[in-house]
């Protein structure tokens, strides 16, 4: 297997959920391009932090305390549309539950 193009926290681009998370996203984002912009880029390796929310009933992308508005079922989707384009390309995901 050759080197692959990888993103740590590739969801951390995301806006916020709560105002509170957005005066301390600084010490949690390590991403400012989209997933798609970061696709462009090369990357083919995505590395995600999630946790569940029982109120919402899903999943939910975030790192620490901070939480971010798009849920990973929006993500992987949007990883699937990108896949299916270029189907000589394998994208490698890596989920760590985060709680």
């Amino acid at each position: 297997m050759g080197k692959i193009l990888g993103a740590h926290n590739a969801n951390t681009y995301l806006e916020p959920r709560k105002w509170w998370m957005k005066l301390i996203n600084f010490t949690s984002k390590c991403q400012k391009l989209t997933i798609t912009e970061q696709f462009k880029h090369g990357v083919r390796y995505f590395d995600f932090r999630i946790r569940y929310d029982k109120k919402l009933g899903m999943f939910i992308n975030c790192h620490g305390l901070v939480e971010y508005i798009t849920p990973v079922k929006q993500t992987v989707s949007l990883l699937y549309i990108l896949s299916s384009v270029r189907k000589t390309e394998t994208i490698y995901i890596r989920f760590v539950y985060d709680d």
